[in-house]
């Protein structure tokens, strides 16, 4: 495990999954999701801070058995946000919190609907690459995945370093990326990415 703690720390740079509507909705400016509402705000008083939404993402998941389940009406209500929608994405970008860190959560609309996915990222927009202050504990997630009957797999780059962490349950799939702080107790391991796979 210490292995993999250490090369996970630069696994971002080299994760190649992240869906390219993500990107561009992260070189918008950082205050709200864009929608044809413009309604969806970071000051949201009602917002869960960065640790309860990761953990309200993570039983919207464990609960689930197909990836048919999944709506972006779903997510809202499992999260206590409401989207904002801009083409085929939806999603919320929470206020800034500890050290500047924000959550992204995203849900892709995509055809047909059954490939549909979502996303929930821990985000700096300073630049910031200590977890610390948002760590959400990767074991707490891996064991409520296996709970919940997901399997389990890595995926290894060609020199073997840490890509990631797959789960699988019938047709849904994900992919969860983790990294160790830099400050703290460095033998964390915690979750930066949790996204669908196609």
């Amino acid at each position: 495990m210490t292995c993999m703690r250490h090369m996970a720390i630069s696994v971002m740079a080299s994760f190649a999954l992240v869906a390219s509507a993500t990107d561009a909705v992260l070189a918008q400016t950082s205050g709200k999701f864009i929608s044809d509402k413009d309604a969806v705000h970071m000051n949201d008083i009602s917002e869960p801070t960065a640790n309860e939404a990761a953990k309200r993402f993570l039983a919207f998941v464990s609960r689930m058995n197909q990836l048919s389940e999944a709506s972006a009406e779903g997510l809202e209500k499992a999260l206590g946000l409401s989207f904002g929608r801009e083409g085929t994405v939806a999603g919320y970008r929470s206020a800034a919190g500890p050290d500047g860190w924000q959550y992204f959560v995203d849900f892709y609309f995509r055809d047909p609907p059954l490939r549909n996915g979502f996303s929930f990222e821990f985000v700096n927009l300073g630049g910031s690459t200590d977890l610390s202050p948002v760590c959400f504990d990767f074991d707490l997630l891996r064991s409520t995945l296996h709970k919940a009957g997901f399997d389990e797999q890595k995926r290894v780059g060609e020199i073997g370093e840490l890509i990631s962490f797959n789960y699988f349950k019938n047709d849904v799939k994900l992919a969860v990326i983790i990294q160790s702080p830099t400050t703290g107790d460095v033998n964390r391991n915690c979750v930066r990415r949790i996204q669908t796979l196609q």
